[in-house]
């Protein structure tokens, strides 16, 4: 919720991290007197505060953004180590996939097959050629490989099969 301090107290941290006076965190109308003070127990080796100002003053100026905000924001030694990571780790699975029979098989038979298509003139769909006809008869859909008859029953059963 705005207003409940989380940046007054994420400042006054930073603040006494630094060993600085925290003078300008006194309330609004407060008495001199009343002056911040904090206590932590334990060592504080760093605080990181959003800088509104900065953002406001260096990133927007006036309608434009920062030219390398991404530079500025984003890559840093851990984004680059982690993007290498990834990359190499991309790079290892795709010649692990490339290096398969099957997957070369099956990238060989998809682009055959794909190559007996055709679309029509608007190039939105599938041309009305022999392939075409072939793939989508009837007989073909029902004429069962001998490593599917097990399953015939399913299949071929119009109250229970799946209407391919």
């Amino acid at each position: 919720m705005n207003g409940t301090g989380k940046s007054t107290l994420s400042t006054a941290i930073s603040l006494f991290s630094q060993g600085k006076p925290m003078d300008d965190l006194k309330p609004f109308g407060s008495d001199d007197e009343v002056i911040p003070t904090i206590s932590i127990d334990g060592d504080i080796q760093g605080v990181r505060v959003f800088n509104e100002d900065f953002v406001n003053n260096m990133v927007f100026k006036e309608s434009t953004v920062i030219d390398n905000a991404f530079d500025v924001f984003i890559r840093t030694s851990d984004y680059e180590q982690k993007r290498q990571n990834l990359d190499n780790r991309l790079l290892r699975l795709k010649v692990d996939i490339d290096e398969k029979p099957l997957i070369i098989q099956l990238k060989n038979d998809i682009a055959a097959f794909a190559g007996k298509l055709e679309l029509n003139a608007a190039g939105k769909n599938l041309k009305n050629n022999t392939n075409y006809k072939a793939i989508i008869k009837k007989n073909n859909v029902y004429n069962i490989p001998d490593g599917l008859k097990k399953y015939s029953p399913i299949i071929s059963d119009d109250q229970i099969c799946i209407n391919w």
